[in-house]
């Protein structure tokens, strides 16, 4: 719950350089990625760490070594079922493992892996210009 704590707490617009706030940054970082199976709270964590942007970002996108590996990107896609049985091949491409099933699983899998793309950050200064 601490994700989902710290994500609230970024909604309700606590300042970024705020020193609970980066307290808790690092306790989500003390097990990167790759270390945890919780597809829920990785949601949350992901969504944290994207909003933070700058290294904490750049920790749980690319990993430790910022090269990929151990990053949330590489996790998600080395847990993707690749349904090599004939009697699991509807699984292909999902994520199972949740309990809250396959496709809740997919579906955050999903949603974690296009952060960059449909979340605008909320500390950013301003929105960016759209263009013409």
């Amino acid at each position: 719950m601490t994700a989902v704590g710290l994500l609230c707490r970024q909604y309700s617009g606590i300042n970024p350089r705020n020193p609970s706030l980066l307290a808790g940054l690092e306790r989500l970082k003390a097990p990167p990625p790759e270390k945890l199976n919780n597809v829920y709270y990785l949601y949350y964590a992901t969504q944290v760490m994207h909003h933070m942007n700058g290294d904490s970002w750049k920790f749980w996108q690319w990993g430790p070594d910022g090269k990929g590996p151990g990053g949330i990107r590489e996790v998600l896609l080395a847990k993707q079922d690749g349904g090599y049985t004939p009697a699991h091949d509807h699984q292909m491409s999902s994520w199972g493992g949740s309990s809250g099933g396959r496709i809740m699983a997919t579906s955050l899998s999903l949603l974690m892996l296009e952060m960059d793309y449909h979340k605008l950050l909320l500390f950013k200064k301003e929105a960016p210009k759209p263009n013409k």
